[in-house]
């Protein structure tokens, strides 16, 4: 009789620990979904702020060309104009990164 309850507590025992490391193991497991989950928010976050800056700078770099493109329209017409022998006279004015000429 004595035995048997010694392997009944033994069997408690064992059955306690068992479920204990079960429990653990979820709660472990668990929680390192929610870091992952976490980690990947951080991640999206991340690149979404990246793309916000690099669509920015994408702007401003086509600001830049177009202003680039415009000195060069306006470069021509000055060479342009030096060539003709009818003098003209160029009014500039700057309006949205677009240079407008005039004669």
């Amino acid at each position: 009789m004595a035995e048997n309850k010694h392997k009944i507590k033994l069997i408690k025992k064992l059955f306690g620990l068992s479920t204990s490391f079960i429990v653990l193991s979820l709660m472990c497991f668990y929680a390192w979904q929610v870091i992952d989950l976490m980690n990947q928010k951080y991640q999206r976050h991340s690149l979404e702020n990246e793309v916000k800056k690099l669509i920015t700078e994408n702007q401003q770099l086509k600001i830049e060309v177009a202003a680039l493109q415009s000195v060069a329209r306006v470069q021509n017409f000055a060479s342009e104009s030096a060539m003709s022998s009818v003098p003209s006279i160029v009014y500039l004015s700057l309006n949205a990164g677009e240079v407008v000429v005039k004669k």
